[in-house]
């Protein structure tokens, strides 16, 4: 949750105190701290709720049911990399630069991010696409384990924050 916050830093910047080129890399970081902050939060929230769920589902089947870490690094790992691909692909075909507009006839331009082609349109539908589905996958958890009492668990808590 800190990393998307600290998305606001980036957008505070601006051609008065640093280069055009260091505004434009402010402009790709704001959604790279989304990306990655999103995926932080979620993918632990989904991780804990998956973990409850398996070890309630096989408890009757197996009483010492163990979760290994590689079992709740999984998630994570795979929608770090695929919102890291999206986003490095992003960076490396249509990447957003920091544009000041020519002054009006009152003197006054105004300085933001823009991509130059389209293709930005594309990788943030995707990113999007990918963060959507997480959630929704960790809301089904949070669903499936609204049975559990919550001394074990606070699913329902959980998944108000996601919806929220």
């Amino acid at each position: 949750c800190l990393v998307m916050v600290m998305s606001i830093v980036p957008l505070s910047i601006d051609d008065a105190i640093a280069s055009p080129e260091g505004c434009s890399h402010a402009c790709m970081a704001v959604p790279w701290l989304l990306s990655i902050g999103f995926t932080t939060t979620f993918s632990a929230l989904f991780s804990k709720i998956w973990r409850l769920n398996k070890v309630y589902r096989n408890a009757r089947n197996m009483p010492h049911q163990k979760v290994k870490e590689k079992d709740v690094l999984f998630p994570f790992a795979v929608l770090m990399t695929a919102n890291c691909i999206l986003m490095l692909a992003w960076n490396l075909t249509d990447p957003l630069v920091w544009v000041r507009t020519e002054p009006n006839d009152d003197y006054e331009s105004y300085g933001q991010c823009r991509a130059e082609g389209n293709a930005y349109i594309v990788f943030l539908t995707l990113i999007a696409i990918v963060n959507f589905y997480a959630l929704v996958l960790a809301n089904v958890q949070a669903f499936r384990a609204r049975h559990v009492s919550t001394e074990f668990s606070e699913s329902l808590y959980v998944m108000m924050t996601m919806v929220s």
